[in-house]
């Protein structure tokens, strides 16, 4: 396939040596390999080392411009991308590109390591942190390379299949030279060895912490060379100062064949590695046979096998990182074990032959039509038999029984294409739409798209969509698998959330994920402000009751089938079920509510749902009702007793 490849963080090429520019080549170099045409997007990076509104700016104008160029040039088929696949994305970087385009063309969105930080939304960092947490929402597909990434990533999607874990790696590891160190002469000093980039952040403040560290174990025999450059080179050289002569040896930068043959000369890897990501050369030390003494920090046991490979101290403690280095230069036997065992993880369980795996089976997933636009077409929905449901309606009418039908969408977050085409449809039919918002992933671009769509109205939708039930058990972020108190201190929190982002706009409805809710919990809701509450056919409340309860009656997604529309006679048929079992039972007045997701929507989905509105609105059983009208008074009294 044909896969357009950005990476947020660095522009892809630009010769600057890092880790992570090492690993986006050898990602795109596993895609060719895999038989698949790379093109990288030509853009600058996102990058911000500083919270700076004004670079945002910048970067955001840049992007809008790659984006307009690359939508003119992708209007051509056989130049048009069939993947979009972003490396890096988090709050310095965030994704500006991706999902415009992937949207727009309703591309499969794959990114690897991206990462979330919740506690960058309260501060300068917040604009930049929720850009970058529209992409990860929107991805289909992410490429953990950490568990710390992963544990991240999993607080905002719930679906584990989304989640694929990718193993850091190396190519190329026959090129890599082989151990060259002699056995050490009676009482010669261990050679240490560090390789970083000498920046502003983590890296000064690494090197600084080794300065430390070493100074507290200065009578034992060891040397230190450290390799590296940047703008912090004069202050950890002076760090470095009060050594004794020929213990710190500098060379600077070097090329990267070089640091590989300094490392096999060597006989230890030291790095505090303070908040790494995971760094990449921790795996070329191990490849080279090196052991490793660091930090249990960031992404550091991604790249090592801990008491295997490595011996990692607690994060930020000098004491026992100084401890760890001691023991490891005090057992030479210890060190020689940990150097074999090293060098067979970096080559054997990291040399890229898994990854390679990995990543062909997440393409595949990425790209597997699970949203097919050919299952759509229009013949498939209007050849629908409507019969049936224009029988049971005539019924209604016969009877003098009136259907009331009404829309809730769930899962809002942000705005896009398929929320303006949910807008433009209930514009179309004069139809609300209650739109259930999940509070803590809700973002302020949304309130102000809904601003100008005042037919849909907002809702809470949980609090996290999270899933705390226990294996085994059906999804449900509301029942009572945790204290009371702490469940109703979530949802109250996530409610003045969105009273904060949509103000009056807001409806003081309750819509919980997975449409399950524990009666003990619902009946706890009023107490919190709440009017209303929606959940799926056949709920009830206990009886402690709860809010006024409003189900919603047909689901137009096949979750179990690959996330897609569900066939129109299919839908039809439960349709026409349940509102005849409606009409032959005990009266009620109880509306009929459609339950969408607009950001899940295929075509078929669209089709089915244009159809339904289309013909009933012109039958005399059918009205059109929204979601004040539904909840009416309740709604207005939660609000007053505010």
């Amino acid at each position: 396939m044909k896969i357009a490849f950005h990476t947020p963080l660095n522009r892809y090429g630009d010769g600057a040596p890092s880790g992570d520019r090492l690993m986006a080549r050898q990602l795109v170099t596993l895609l060719e390999e895999l038989g698949h045409a790379v093109a990288i997007v030509p853009a600058e990076r996102s990058f911000m080392c500083e919270p700076d509104p004004a670079l945002l700016a910048a970067h955001k104008n840049a992007a809008q411009s790659v984006i307009a160029s690359l939508t003119g040039r992708w209007q051509a088929r056989d130049v048009r991308p069939d993947l979009f696949f972003t490396y890096h994305c988090h709050y310095r970087a965030p994704d500006l590109i991706g999902p415009t385009l992937v949207e727009h063309f309703r591309l499969p969105y794959l990114v690897a390591e991206a990462s979330d930080a919740q506690k960058r939304f309260d501060g300068p960092w917040a604009e930049a942190a929720a850009l970058a947490r529209e992409a990860i929402l929107r991805a289909d597909l992410h490429l953990c390379m950490t568990a710390r990434d992963r544990e991240g990533l999993s607080r905002l999607i719930p679906e584990p299949e989304r989640l694929i874990d990718l193993p850091p790696f190396l190519l190329k590891l026959a090129d890599m030279p082989e151990r060259v160190v002699a056995p050490h002469a009676e009482n010669e000093p261990v050679r240490l060895i560090a390789v970083a980039m000498m920046r502003q952040g983590n890296k000064a403040a690494c090197y600084l912490f080794l300065a430390r560290t070493l100074a507290r174990i200065i009578d034992l025999p060891w040397t230190l060379t450290l390799i590296g450059d940047g703008p912090e080179r004069a202050a950890i050289e002076a760090a470095f100062a009060g050594f004794p002569p020929g213990r710190i040896r500098f060379l600077g930068r070097c090329e990267p064949a070089e640091i590989l043959a300094e490392l096999t000369t060597h006989d230890l890897f030291v790095w505090p590695g303070l908040n790494e990501a995971y760094g990449v050369v921790y795996l070329e030390a191990q490849a080279a046979g090196l052991p490793v003494a660091a930090l249990d920090s960031g992404g550091v046991p991604a790249v090592v096998a801990r008491d295997r490979t490595a011996l990692l101290a607690p994060h930020g403690d000098e004491t026992a990182l100084a401890a760890t280095i001691a023991t490891l230069i005090g057992d030479p036997a210890l060190r020689a074990r940990m150097g074999v065992a090293a060098r067979s993880f970096a080559r054997e369980e990291r040399n890229g032959d898994s990854a390679r795996a990995i990543l062909a089976g997440a393409l595949d997933a990425a790209h597997r039509p699970t949203r097919p636009q050919d299952r759509g077409d229009r013949a498939v929905t209007d050849a629908a038999d409507w019969s049936a449901l224009f029988a049971e309606l005539d019924r209604w009418a016969t009877a003098g029984r009136r259907l009331d039908l009404w829309l809730r969408d769930d899962d809002a977050t942000m705005p896009s294409d398929q929320l303006d085409r949910l807008a433009a449809l209930s514009e179309r039919f004069v139809i609300p739409v209650l739109l259930a918002s999940i509070p803590m992933v809700a973002q302020e671009t949304l309130a102000r798209r809904l601003e100008t769509a005042p037919l849909l109205r907002p809702c809470q939708h949980g609090t996290w969509h999270r899933n705390h039930a226990p294996p085994g058990e059906k999804k449900s972020e509301f029942g009572l698998h945790r204290p009371l108190p702490e469940i109703l201190a979530e949802i109250s929190g996530g409610q003045q959330r969105l009273r904060e982002l949509f103000g009056d706009a807001f409806l003081p409805v309750f819509a919980p994920p997975w449409n399950r809710i524990h009666p003990d919990v619902a009946a706890e809701l009023p107490q919190l402000g709440f009017a209303g509450l929606s959940c799926f056919r056949n709920f009830a409340l206990g009886p402690a009751g709860g809010p006024y309860l409003v189900n919603t009656d047909l689901d137009l997604i096949d979750w179990h089938g690959g996330r897609v529309g569900r066939q129109p006679g299919d839908l039809l048929a439960e349709m026409v079920q349940t509102l005849a079992s409606r009409r032959t039972g005990p009266e009620t007045s109880q509306p009929f509510g459609l339950l969408l997701h607009h950001h899940d929507h295929d075509k078929t989905t669209w089709d089915v749902l244009t159809n339904l509105l289309v013909r009933l609105s012109g039958h005399a059983a059918v009205a059109f009702s929204g979601p004040d009208a539904l909840f009416g008074a309740a709604t207005y009294l939660a609000t007053d007793l505010d």
